[in-house]
């Protein structure tokens, strides 16, 4: 006995209640058709069991003279399909279904389509997940997987893109890298806060301000507290390198310029070596120069307790000639100058040999006026003697 009979059979059995019970009709073109009303009179069912031994289908219907078609089929070649319609039915008209659900042989799910190319295919529209928590899992279980979910546009793709397991991925590659658990690898641009201005060449683009505990440029740290403001003011307590990245600084400069520095005033605290590092700098000269000045002008400052007018004060005591000839016969210099082997071992400094120099000068001139009131006197004599 075959599907058909037994359906014909069931039909006669039905049709027995159909003379029993007024809102029971059998007898449609389709194996078994039963037509009912609820209470109120007021809507047309329509359930159909169909069976086509052609095609392999079995399926239930139910239609509304208002509100459409709904059905179940299960299909032996493709699946089982869950179709609807919304447009009004009646009795008698072959129905065209929807499918809006679809289970396939393979086990593949398809909403909105009958040729799911996935687990779940959806064609035509979103995925809603309303919950206090919504979350997706690659896998049961507590351990570590190492698994990814990949989002691309097509499924066919050779470089999806695609979240990481434990990182965030964005990229059209998603080979490009391997992010490690909560790490964020872009291999675009990154704006944050905003939209990249026109022409923008910057990997990223912060709009607002941005707080970090450290900064590196060119893989060197930038510590954001070293940098301060105060008006006009800006201060940095370590290494600046204009024109050059002081990567290697064996002098220890706080301030190294490579090309041409140009200033209306300049006020530097500690030593500054021209031509030099003053990487020795026993006499702890704040100016070192290694090499000719050239200058209009040179004022030098010197205590005016030192300045040597003292040697004009009546309390002087002016060294005798002989006093001085002896000296130099012993020295071979003169007293208060330094030797030629100090000055070629040591240098001078100038405003000390300025005031030496002044009063050698001073004492010349005490001694040239002393010489000639000795000459004049002795002009006196000779001409009173000449008398």
């Amino acid at each position: 006995m075959n599907k058909f009979t037994i359906l014909t059979v069931a039909a006669l059995a039905i049709t027995t209640l159909v003379h029993a019970q007024s809102d029971l009709v059998v007898g449609t073109t389709f194996p078994l058709n039963i037509q009912n009303k609820n209470t109120f009179n007021d809507i047309f069912l329509l359930h159909n069991a169909r069976y086509n031994s052609g095609d392999e289908v079995l399926q239930w219907e139910t239609t509304h003279g208002s509100f459409g078609l709904r059905g179940l089929r299960f299909h032996t070649n493709s699946g089982i399909h869950f179709y609807a319609t919304s447009s009004a039915t009646s009795t008698g008209v072959t129905f065209t279904p929807v499918t809006r659900f679809f289970i396939g042989n393979s086990g593949n799910i398809g909403i909105g389509t009958i040729a799911p190319a996935d687990k779940l295919h959806i064609v035509g529209g979103g995925i809603n997940v309303d919950n206090a928590t919504p979350s997706i899992a690659t896998g049961t279980g507590a351990s570590e997987l190492g698994r990814y979910l990949r989002i691309t546009n097509a499924t066919g793709l050779a470089t999806p893109a695609g979240l990481k397991a434990g990182g965030l991925l964005i990229a059209d590659d998603f080979n490009f890298a391997s992010p490690a658990k909560n790490d964020l690898v872009v291999k675009g641009k990154l704006a944050i806060g905003g939209v990249f201005p026109g022409g923008n060449t910057h990997a990223v683009a912060v709009t607002g301000t941005l707080n970090a505990s450290a900064l590196y440029i060119n893989n060197q740290l930038v510590v954001s507290s070293q940098w301060t403001a105060a008006g006009g003011t800006i201060n940095y307590p370590g290494a600046v390198g204009i024109g050059t990245s002081l990567a290697s600084n064996p002098n220890n400069y706080a301030l190294s310029v490579n090309g041409k520095f140009n200033a209306s005033t300049m006020h530097i605290t500690g030593a500054v070596g021209i031509g030099t590092t003053l990487a020795n700098n026993p006499n702890n000269y704040l100016l070192g120069v290694n090499g000719k000045i050239g200058a209009k002008d040179v004022h030098v400052e010197k205590n005016s307790g030192t300045w040597p007018d003292y040697v004009f004060e009546p309390t002087y005591q002016l060294p005798g000639i002989y006093q001085i000839e002896a000296y130099i016969k012993k020295h071979k210099h003169l007293e208060g100058i330094p030797a030629a082997g100090e000055i070629a071992a040591n240098g001078y400094n100038v405003s000390d040999i300025d005031a030496v120099l002044t009063r050698k000068i001073e004492e010349l001139t005490l001694y040239i006026i002393q010489q000639q009131k000795e000459i004049d006197a002795l002009k006196a004599r000779l001409e009173q003697e000449g008398k």
